[in-house]
């Protein structure tokens, strides 16, 4: 049990690790190149018909979200016949040089604060729905989320060497700050002057 918790915590990190680095290297792409990637499906029958749009957009160290879900109630005539089509997803994607474009001023309507703005508008007209919702990362904010943990433990394993390393000099009878042999002179190192 110990040791599946262990290896679930090392894939763990390991995934944070990769993720905080990728979110690094996005960063460093966003400052001259603009991504876009986009999702849209769709479906109408004679009662209803709904439309599903998802937008990725990678710019000036920002990744930004926006969902679009619109649905239309129909009203269905007697004589009307039980027939749809239901579109599969199509994926669009691009990729520009960077424009001018200054994402450090965050539009006025998003609500949040630092690295993280949000924003969702829900209309309801007659037989028609519409659900937006924006959301806009910094990738500064996600690669030091992700990374906040494998770093802690990175630092903590450099300290196990560390200790594993002054353990080793003690019981080999040797100076714990410089390595210097102390079997002559078990009260003082010589070397560095560090009382054991």
């Amino acid at each position: 049990m110990r040791r599946t918790l262990g290896l679930l915590l090392f894939l763990l990190e390991s995934t944070m690790g990769v993720v905080a680095l990728g979110a690094l290297a996005m960063w460093v792409r966003s400052a001259y190149a603009y991504d876009h990637v986009a999702r849209l499906q769709w479906e109408v029958s004679s009662t209803r018909s709904w439309e599903t749009d998802v937008k990725f957009t990678s710019e000036s160290g920002w990744l930004r979200v926006d969902y679009h879900h619109s649905r239309t109630i129909l009203f269905k005539q007697p004589n009307d016949q039980k027939s749809g089509i239901l579109a599969p997803p199509t994926w669009s994607s691009y990729s520009s040089e960077a424009d001018a474009f200054d994402w450090d001023a965050v539009p006025k309507n998003l609500k949040g604060r630092g690295g993280l703005w949000w924003k969702r508008d829900v209309s309801y007209t007659g037989g028609f729905i519409e659900d937006d919702r924006h959301v806009m990362i910094h990738y500064g904010l996600i690669a030091s989320v992700a990374g906040a943990w494998p770093a802690v433990r990175l630092l903590r394993f450099l300290w196990s060497c560390i200790g594993l390393r002054d353990r080793l000099r003690r019981q080999n009878k040797q100076c714990v700050g410089c390595g210097y042999d102390l079997r002559a002179t078990p009260d003082r190192c010589p070397e560095c002057g560090l009382i054991p």
